[in-house]
């Protein structure tokens, strides 16, 4: 059995099984300040060994995420130390977040174990307990939260505010397509009377190029009729007597 594992059970943090407390032995003395100590140093140790790995540079790192655009009027990405210092979040003596690398260090361990040996350390430092650590969560989570329904009152105002904007650009179409359309009547109404005054004159210039032609026919018909009944002495009297 894992040295933490009797030291967490001789503190009475973990229930054993019958197998687990055979394996103890019944002669086994109460803890001491000894078995406190080894029990936190071993607890220490995965901590630092779990932080060191965690911050140990990757052989292949991701590329970060790509930002998106900032959102005019939404604060999107602000650090959440600023939100909290808004907020006037108190300082705890024992943060959450401490508390949460804790049990990220302790990750190897068996849920119960896990809770068992944070409870004992807390036990063993009077600097914090684990109820400091949940209020700060708390009243963070609090925080959170108010910001989490700020970002929702923007999206309404947002949504709210695009929605009459819409319908000023909605009624601006209606009133351009009406202003287009009556403007449109008028030119066609225009067209359509420059249409008839060019359709007149064009009968007016057609009759008048009609009536030419028709002068033109009657005036050679008439000299026509003249040149007939002149050549008409040609025969008669276009040879004069020669002795003359």
């Amino acid at each position: 059995m894992p040295r933490m594992m009797k030291a967490l059970a001789k503190l009475g943090l973990i229930e054993l099984s019958e197998d687990e407390r055979a394996g103890l032995g019944s002669g086994e003395a109460p803890p001491d300040a000894e078995d406190i100590e080894r029990l936190l140093a071993e607890t220490r140790a995965m901590t630092a060994a779990n932080e060191a790995a965690s911050a140990a540079p990757q052989a292949e790192e991701a590329p970060p995420p790509a930002q998106a655009a900032p959102i005019a009027g939404l604060p999107e990405g602000q650090p959440l130390d600023a939100l909290y210092a808004q907020a006037e979040v108190p300082q705890s003596p024992y943060p959450a977040e401490q508390l949460l690398r804790l049990l990220d260090g302790l990750a190897a361990m068996e849920p119960s174990v896990r809770k068992a040996a944070v409870i004992a350390m807390d036990n063993a430092d009077d600097t914090w307990t684990i109820g400091d650590a949940v209020l700060d969560a708390e009243r963070k989570v609090h925080v959170l939260q108010r910001a989490a329904a700020a970002l929702d009152d923007v999206v309404a105002a947002t949504e709210s505010q695009a929605a009459e904007q819409t319908a000023a650009q909605d009624a601006r179409a209606a009133e351009a397509s009406d202003k287009i359309r009556a403007q449109i009547a008028e030119l066609e109404a225009l067209l359509a009377e420059e249409l008839s005054a060019v359709a007149g004159e064009r009968a007016r210039i057609d009759s008048h190029a009609r009536q030419t032609r028709a002068a033109r026919d009657r005036e050679r018909a008439r000299l026509n009729q003249e040149m007939d009944r002149l050549t008409a002495l040609y025969p008669l009297f276009r040879n004069p007597d020669p002795e003359r």
